[in-house]
């Protein structure tokens, strides 16, 4: 009885570490997407913005 309370902290401390490490994965390619989309949008505006001034 002792030694199993013994290892289950030690397999609970493994799963979640995974788990986590997916999610952080998750989390860097959603803020990559995010970069992106805003890099683009950046570039449409400059786009935008020089085709306006040299209208001017």
């Amino acid at each position: 009885m002792l030694e199993m309370r013994h290892l289950k902290p030690d397999l609970q401390a493994h799963l979640p570490t995974s788990q986590s490490l997916l999610f952080v994965q998750k989390i860097f390619a959603d803020i990559n997407k995010e970069i992106k989309v805003v890099a683009n949008t950046e570039k449409k505006v400059e786009k935008a913005g020089y085709g306006y001034s040299k209208r001017m």
